[in-house]
This record gives structure tokens, C-alpha cells and sequence, in this order.
């Protein structure tokens, strides 16, 4: 589901590093530096929907759903290793930064 009109929407690939596959559903864009939003559990990235609109003013969002929730695909077994999962957000919210 299309987080806000002024966000560009789009699928990562995670390879399989212990968790299984999984395809992240990220919304980036805006302006300033970048601002990584991650939802809490059960939630999806539409929690951020309402504080958005003055966010894209201020910063580079980027927004995911964690693996297993909202549009993204895997596993739901975040308990095993938090911090690799927390990393590989990081990564994929450089390589995001890098393309635009």
C-alpha cells in the first residue's frame, strides 16, 4: 500500500543470511537528511502516515515493513538476531540514499 504520493515505493531483495529470503517493502523520499522509520510490532509503515507530511519537509524518509509484516515477504522470526536485522535496514537504506 502507497504510503504517500510524494514517496517512491519499491521491493529489496534480502539474500538468505540465516532468516531465509525475504523482499522488504520500503517508501523513500523527501528532503534533508536521511531518516529511517521502522514500525513497531504488529504494526506496518502506515503507522508513520499522519507525522509524514511534515517529515518529507525535513528529512530523507525512508520507511520499511519489517520482514513478515505490512507488504513485505519472510519469516517472522525477528527474535533470533535483531542487530544483523537492524544492519541490513542500515545497508539498505545507504544503497537507497546512493541511488537517488
Amino acid at each position: 500500500m502507497k504510503l504517500h504520493p510524494k514517496l517512491k515505493s519499491e521491493f529489496i531483495n534480502v539474500p538468505d543470511r540465516g532468516f531465509g529470503k525475504s523482499k522488504i517493502y520500503t517508501s523513500h523520499g523527501g528532503n534533508g537528511p536521511p531518516l529511517l522509520l521502522i514500525h513497531g510490532n504488529p504494526m506496518c509503515q502506515l503507522t508513520w502516515h499522519k507525522i509524514l507530511p511534515d517529515l518529507i519537509k525535513n528529512f530523507y524518509i525512508v520507511a520499511v515493513d519489517i520482514r513478515g509484516y505490512g507488504d513485505s515477504e519472510g519469516q517472522k522470526q525477528v527474535e533470533k538476531n535483531i542487530l544483523i536485522i537492524l544492519l541490513e535496514l542500515w545497508v539498505m537504506t545507504l544503497n537507497l540514499l546512493w541511488k537517488s
